[in-house]
């Protein structure tokens, strides 16, 4: 991934819309509706093609494995929605997007998503195709350093609900309770 050099006050701001996650996102009642494309690499090299999804609900988050707040955070909240939904979660997928590539390989990422569920899916791939993925779904993320070398990683906390027919139909940002808003828009996703 690129890395871009900011002033100190846009890399503040960035940390700071990482912890809280709202980063000005877009909320679920905007009712904006889009068909984004992805494909990205598995674990093992394998490919997986948003597209080949179609007729299942697909969870979609872009973090990074070494986040210390809102990554794990947003993955708890996949685990416990998924419990929640009990054989309803056949047809769901949650995914892990990695937005650092550097150091999240597809070993990583899908050794991180795993850490959660072992259903999971965990992906990776080289900066540009991983870009693209993020521009699909209207996603961003960058990577700083601070004043001792060590890299700040800002990213868009928000959780993206692709209906069966491949369309992202609810975007959820990162709040105080995402995991009841994250459950009824996959309820609702899976009646469609």
């Amino acid at each position: 991934m690129k890395v871009v050099r900011r002033t100190g006050v846009a890399v503040a701001l960035a940390v700071a819309a990482c912890g809280r996650g709202d980063g000005g996102e877009a909320s679920a009642a905007t009712g904006r509706v889009w068909r984004p494309a992805m494909r990205l690499v598995e674990h093992g090299g394998r490919p997986f093609d948003l597209a080949e999804q179609r007729g299942r609900v697909v969870v979609v988050f872009f973090g990074y494995a070494t986040c210390p707040d809102i990554c794990p955070t947003t993955m708890a909240d996949f685990a416990s929605v998924k419990r929640r939904l009990g054989s309803g979660a056949d047809r769901v997928r949650f995914v892990f997007v990695t937005v650092d590539p550097a150091r999240d390989t597809p070993q990583a990422a899908q050794a991180y998503a795993h850490k959660f569920d072992s259903t999971f899916i965990g992906l990776s791939g080289d900066s540009s195709v991983l870009a693209a993925a993020q521009q699909q779904f209207l996603a961003t993320s960058w990577i700083d350093h601070d004043s001792t070398g060590a890299a700040l990683v800002a990213h868009t906390g928000s959780v993206f609900v692709v209906g069966k027919d491949g369309q992202v139909r609810v975007q959820l940002p990162y709040n105080e309770t995402p995991s009841e808003a994250l459950y009824a828009a996959i309820v609702e996703a899976l009646a469609r």
